[in-house]
């Protein structure tokens, strides 16, 4: 696989803007367009200087500033005495026909790579363009630290999977300019192309679902893995709780930092009573009942599952809604992914894969 970076021209004429759909935010346009100029060897030791990049870009001194800014926060450039110089070490990955797939967690994965519909679809999708997935599994986030693996990594690019990508890797893989894409959900200010399903969608029709089935007091009990997934699932409940009159088991932002199990400590002591319903995110069944067990919790857990599998815990308290298609989720990646390598994915933003309808099922 070649890692081709395209240099854009735009033609800008009386406010009209040509070739592709301008962002917001013109500084974040020009420092893409400043960047791909970089990488494809327009300009090599040094950049000019601000002003004369202003006057080339038609843009006021502040917004080319910020537009340099961004690049100097991402380590592609720095600031020095006789002007802004280019790192040495932004060349692209030469082509090795590898991409590296990486998880880390602290526990071992549910599946195997062999029997996970994500990685085996992975596999199968970079298999047809000629490009070999190498499987690099972490239990420990020290990795991140060690500046040198992902500055001179072999690899011609990674694909983060089951929240494993850290803010800190945006400015080392792109001062060696090492194309890659997560997949899974990630705040705006990440800076990252990210990959997922809407789940914001997905809970709010879930909770309608259970509400004309006649459900009224519905928990949410999120897996959350990093601080930064706090805000998301916090606002999420808010406005799920507020458009739907729901009582509201996790109105305090602190709920969101407990675990799963003190999650469920939690709603067992709110003056709510018991919920009817329990809808967690990437839930350890088995666990979660057993917890609602002991807590004398009498209300079912919903969780999802394959429509044509049998679900590994027979349980007469657990409800079932349709799982995602991780194969289409496989697909989107590696195609997001490749547009990325190819220099064609433009700024970094959210790429929803599409899925089918949620249902309740029996």
């Amino acid at each position: 696989m070649y890692i081709l970076y395209v240099q854009i021209v735009i033609v800008v004429s009386q406010g009209r803007k040509f070739g592709f759909k301008m962002p917001e935010k013109k500084h974040s346009n020009i420092s893409y367009e400043l960047e791909k100029a970089i990488r494809s060897g327009q300009y090599t030791d040094r950049i000019p200087p601000v002003r004369i990049l202003a006057q080339t870009y038609g843009v006021s001194l502040q917004t080319m500033s910020k537009a340099l800014k961004t690049l100097q926060n991402s380590g592609l450039i720095v600031s020095t005495p006789g002007g802004t110089r280019i790192q040495p070490n932004h060349i692209c990955r030469k082509n090795t026909g590898v991409v590296t797939l990486f998880m880390l967690n602290d526990t071992d994965p549910l599946l195997s790579s062999n029997d996970d519909p994500l990685l085996v679809t992975l596999r199968e999708e970079a298999a047809k363009d000629g490009v070999t997935l190498a499987f690099m599994f972490f239990a420990s986030n020290d990795i991140f630290k060690k500046t040198a693996f992902w500055e001179n990594s072999q690899s011609d690019g990674y694909i983060f999977l089951y929240s494993s990508f850290y803010p800190v890797l945006s400015r080392h893989l792109s001062i060696s300019g090492t194309p890659y894409v997560v997949g899974n959900w990630l705040p705006d200010d990440f800076n990252a192309h990210w990959v997922d399903f809407d789940w914001k969608k997905r809970i709010f029709d879930l909770v309608r679902l259970l509400l004309e089935e006649g459900c009224r007091k519905i928990a949410y009990v999120p897996r959350i893995y990093y601080d930064f997934g706090r805000n998301f699932h916090f606002d999420l409940w808010q406005d799920i709780c507020s458009s739907y009159e729901l009582e509201n088991y996790a109105a305090d932002p602190g709920y969101f930092a407990l675990s799963p199990d003190e999650q469920l400590h939690s709603i067992a002591q709110s003056p709510i009573g018991a919920p009817d319903i329990v809808i967690p995110t990437n839930p350890n069944t088995a666990q979660l009942l057993q917890l609602m067990d002991k807590l004398q919790m009498p209300g079912r857990l919903l969780v999802p599952r394959n429509q044509d599998e049998e679900f590994p815990i027979q349980h007469e308290r657990l409800r079932f809604y349709n799982h995602w298609d991780y194969r289409m989720l496989a697909r989107k990646i590696w195609s997001v992914y490749r547009q990325i390598a190819d220099g064609t994915a433009g700024m970094h933003c959210a790429h929803f894969a599409s899925s089918e309808k949620v249902t309740l099922l029996t």
